[in-house]
């Protein structure tokens, strides 16, 4: 099975460990590192190219901008924020930054698990019916093309 590369992004080093300790415990997913700051965690997108980020709607400059400007600017990473609590507000500013899933601190590690796992799976599924597309579009340029000629004068090609 494949290893999902996540990026964990928790200003608060208890959080962030906690979090940490419970994903090395899980078989299929790999911890690609920890930042404490947006700042930090773009520089480590770069490197480290996650599947999956988990990221703190509190984080000090707003975790929403980060997770908004990384899914412009690195589609291909599903995104899931963590919230205190869920409200509307939290749920609308989750959609419009583009993240895959929100999750409600203190987390049991099972719906963790399953969060990344859900995230990951249908950004496969997304990446794969672009990629259809492209092919697709490909193949209608790809078609031959009928030219006609025309001319006043009789007998031509002959």
């Amino acid at each position: 099975m494949e290893r999902i590369k996540v990026l964990v992004v928790v200003d608060d080093p208890e959080k962030r460990s906690a979090i940490a300790d419970t994903l090395s415990n899980v078989e299929f997913i790999k911890l690609e590192g920890e930042a404490g700051s947006a700042d930090e965690a773009l520089e480590m997108v770069e490197t480290k190219n996650p599947d999956v980020m988990l990221i703190d709607a509190l984080l000090p400059g707003d975790g929403y901008k980060l997770a908004e400007k990384l899914s412009l600017s690195h589609s291909w990473i599903s995104i899931i924020m963590i919230e205190n609590e869920i409200n509307e507000k939290a749920m609308h500013k989750t959609i419009i930054a583009g993240a895959k899933d929100v999750i409600v601190y203190p987390f049991p590690p099972a719906k963790l698990v399953d969060a990344i796992h859900r995230s990951f799976k249908l950004g496969q599924k997304k990446s794969e019916l672009q990629r259809e597309k492209k092919l697709s579009e490909e193949k209608d340029t790809r078609r031959g093309k009928v030219i006609t000629v025309f001319s006043t004068k009789g007998g031509v090609g002959k």
